[in-house]
C-alpha cells in the first residue's frame, strides 16, 4: 500500500505534514516506508491500444469507498489492491480523494505521489494545524487481473487511524469524510476514554466516537518543535510551544471545570521533530458530553 502520516497526523509542514500518511509513500504524520527496491508487477500490462473500455471504466473516482482487509490497509507490502469498492453509506475502511495516471503500473512510479497524496487527503478533510484529525493516506495500484488488462493508474485514499500509537492499526467507518472537519467534524475528531499521560506514549489508546460521551477531547491543535539535532527538547521549549494549547481553552470553559493538557508523541516517531497533542477534559473526572457539531476552538 503505501505510506502513513500523522498529521497526517496530518500537515505537510505540518507533518511535515501532518501526521498524515501515506501507505507506501509518505509522509503526513508516520515514519515512512520506503520501498527503493525495484518494481514487483505482477506481470506485464497490456499495452495502451489493447486496453478494454471495461478497464476504463473500472477506473476509481473521486468519493469512492472500499472495504481494504485491516492486514492491507496499512501495509507496506500491499499495493495491487483488489478491494471491493462498497457504498460511503456502509462500513469501509478508506475514500478515493484522487486518481494519479501513470506511465507503468509501478511501486516505483506510485511513491513518486506521496507527498502530492498525502496533500490531496488533508485537504479532502479539511484538516489543518488548527483542526488536526487522525487521518492518514494510502496508495494503492490497480489489482494484478486489472493491470493485466491495461490498467496503469495509482489511487489516493484517505483513512484513519485507530489507535494513538499512530501505526498500522486503521478505522472503520460509515459516511463519507469529504470536507469533514467543517460539514461534521463531530464523525472525525479524536477523543479518547482511556487518559493519556505522560511516560505512556507508547501505549496504544482506541479513538472513540465523539458523538458519544468521552474522557478526553482533541482541541484540534497539533504541536511542533523541529530541528531536535538528536536532543530532546528542554522543559522550557515544551511549555512555549504548548501555548496555543492553553490559548485553545476559553474563558467559559475555564470557569465550567474544563481544563486542557499536552502529551507530546514520542520522539522517535518523527526523527528530528517532536509532535505532540492538545486534549480537552473535565477536571471533575466526569465525562464530556458528545459532540453535536464543531469543536470549540
Amino acid at each position: 500500500m503505501n505510506g502513513t502520516a500523522i498529521v497526517a497526523l496530518g500537515m505537510t509542514v505540518l507533518l511535515v505534514a501532518g501526521c498524515s500518511g501515506t501507505s507506501g509513500a509518505s509522509s503526513s504524520g508516520q515514519p515512512q516506508r520506503s520501498d527503493s527496491s525495484p518494481d514487483k508487477r505482477p506481470s506485464s500490462p497490456a499495452s495502451a491500444a489493447s486496453k478494454d473500455e471495461g478497464v476504463l471504466r473500472e477506473r476509481p473516482r473521486v468519493g469512492t469507498c472500499w472495504r481494504v482487509p485491516a492486514s492491507r490497509v496499512a501495509s507496506p507490502k500491499y499495493w495491487y489492491d483488489d478491494s471491493p469498492r462498497v457504498s460511503c453509506t456502509g462500513r469501509h475502511d478508506a475514500e478515493t480523494v484522487l486518481v494519479y495516471d501513470l506511465s507503468e503500473p509501478t511501486v516505483h512510479e506510485a511513491v513518486t505521489y506521496g507527498s502530492s497524496c498525502d496533500n490531496a487527503a488533508r485537504g479532502y478533510v479539511r484538516s489543518d494545524a488548527g483542526t488536526w484529525v487522525p487521518w492518514a493516506s494510502a496508495l494503492f495500484l490497480p489489482s494484478k487481473q486489472q493491470v493485466r488488462r491495461g490498467a496503469s493508474w495509482a489511487r489516493c485514499d484517505v483513512t484513519s487511524y485507530a489507535d494513538t500509537s499512530f501505526g498500522s492499526g486503521r478505522s472503520t467507518r460509515t459516511g463519507s469524510v469529504r470536507e469533514a472537519v467543517n460539514e461534521n467534524p463531530a464523525a472525525v475528531w479524536a477523543c479518547l476514554n482511556e487518559d493519556e499521560r505522560p511516560g505512556r506514549h507508547y501505549k496504544a489508546i482506541p479513538f472513540v466516537d465523539c458523538r458519544r460521551p468521552h474522557l478526553l477531547e482533541a482541541t484540534g491543535v497539533l504541536l511542533h518543535i523541529g530541528d531536535l539535532k538528536g536532543t530532546y527538547p528542554s522543559t522550557r521549549q515544551r511549555t512555549d510551544a504548548e501555548l496555543s494549547c492553553r490559548r485553545s481553552l476559553s474563558g467559559p470553559e475555564r470557569t465550567d471545570g474544563t481544563a486542557v493538557k499536552s502529551v507530546w508523541l514520542p520522539k522517535v516517531l518523527r526523527g528530528t521533530d517532536l509532535f505532540g497533542l492538545c486534549w480537552r477534559f473535565r477536571t471533575d473526572h466526569e465525562l464530556l458530553p458528545p459532540m453535536t457539531g464543531r469543536a470549540s476552538q
